[in-house]
């Protein structure tokens, strides 16, 4: 099991893009059930799937124009992100099979 951040960028294209935005909200906490969303882009799972299977199970609901990044993690530092996301980031820590045990972290 890895920890990894997803972020993206969904082309502004009037209500699609609320529609959008929420969709991929929605199929991330659907496929990604450990998960936090610690900024309003970005979000950081839990998965034994590698970064290109992750990418390729969100990409159906994205457009040309739209962008996305998956990236397995290593360090973490965080000061200020939003919707209690740092406890997340902690219990990964704090837990034996977490791929952030060991790892340097520094929070605000």
């Amino acid at each position: 099991m890895s920890t990894y951040l997803i972020s993206y960028n969904i082309e502004n294209n009037g209500s699609l893009y609320f529609k959008k935005h929420k969709n991929l909200r929605i199929l991330i906490k659907e496929l990604f059930p450990s998960c936090c969303h610690p900024l309003d882009s970005s979000w950081m799972i839990d998965s034994p799937l590698s970064a290109n299977e992750i990418r390729d199970s969100l990409s159906d609901g994205l457009e040309t124009k739209d962008r996305l990044l998956i990236v397995e993690v290593g360090q973490v530092a965080w000061k200020g992100i939003i919707n209690g996301s740092g406890e997340w980031l902690r219990k990964q820590a704090d837990t034996s099979n977490a791929s952030l045990h060991n790892y340097n972290m520094s929070f605000g």
